[in-house]
Formats: C-alpha cells, sequence, structure tokens
C-alpha cells in the first residue's frame, strides 16, 4: 500500500507541473503587463492562463482516464522483453507506439480530418493499444522462457 500512495504522490506532482508553470508564467506577465500599467492586459493574461489550465485538465480527461492501464501494461511488458532478451521487440514495439500510432494519428485527427487538440488527446489515447496487446502476446505465449531453460539447462543451472 505504501508503494502504491507513493506512487500516486508521484504521479500527482507530476500532473500539477503544467499547474504550476503555467501559474509562473501567468505571475511575471501579469506582473510585467501591471508594471507597464496594462491591467486589461493584465487580466487577459490570467484568462488565457486558465485556458491553458482547460486544455491541460482536457487532455489528462481524455489521455489519463482512457489509455493509463493499456500504457502502464505496454510500458511495463516491453522493460520485461528488454530483461528476459528480446529487446528488438520492446524498440520496435516501442516505435510503433511512439511513430507510427502516436504520430500517425496524430496527423490524421488532428490535421487530416481537423479535430485539432482533441484529435492530438484522441491519438495519444488510444496509441499504446496495438503495442500493449503485442506486448501481452509475447508473454503470454511463453518463448522467453524456453529460451532461457535452453540456455541454463546445458549449464546445469536448471
Amino acid at each position: 500500500m505504501a508503494a502504491a500512495a507513493g506512487i500516486g504522490l508521484k504521479v500527482n506532482t507530476f500532473v500539477a507541473m503544467p499547474c504550476w508553470a503555467a501559474g509562473q508564467a501567468v505571475t511575471t506577465m501579469a506582473g510585467h503587463s501591471m508594471g507597464a500599467q496594462d491591467s486589461m492586459l493584465a487580466g487577459k493574461i490570467a484568462r488565457k492562463g486558465v485556458l491553458v489550465i482547460e486544455l491541460g485538465v482536457l487532455y489528462l480527461r481524455i489521455c489519463c482516464s482512457v489509455n493509463f492501464i493499456p500504457y502502464v501494461a505496454m510500458y511495463v511488458l516491453d522493460s520485461f522483453a528488454t530483461g528476459v532478451g528480446a529487446p528488438v521487440l520492446a524498440m520496435v514495439n516501442s516505435l510503433l507506439h511512439s511513430v507510427v500510432f502516436r504520430l500517425g494519428l496524430s496527423i490524421l485527427l488532428a490535421v487530416m480530418l481537423d479535430f485539432g487538440f482533441v484529435g492530438l488527446c484522441v491519438a495519444e489515447s488510444v496509441s499504446p493499444l496495438i503495442p500493449c496487446f503485442i506486448g501481452l502476446t509475447f508473454f503470454l505465449r511463453g518463448r522467453w522462457s524456453i529460451r532461457m531453460r535452453q540456455t541454463v539447462e546445458p549449464l546445469g543451472l536448471g
């Protein structure tokens, strides 16, 4: 339980970082505007800062709610593949996730189909699904354990 709480705290802190960054930017720009005696600009900056946070919340709602489990599974299973001697599988799976699915779907949804920011969020959200399935298939097939037994048994270690 303590490990889960620690992980939760780290995720919460990580998620809050964009809000802190937006807040620091608003502090600087609002202070600059007030120094220039432009209170209207300071108010506009606050509204734009909140809009950034709203977009961040939208991103988190789409991406962190839908893709969290497949993303974690994909990452852990790729790490597992590397650990059991299949780093090429992990590399290819990572490239599939980041280049083919995330980038490809982002271009398709955000640009070509004109869904904009929401298209980017959806692309990010669904991009780990197939790589997760590939990693899960690798794990469940169990060939990684056969290869290990073939390596260890001739040495008298099995």
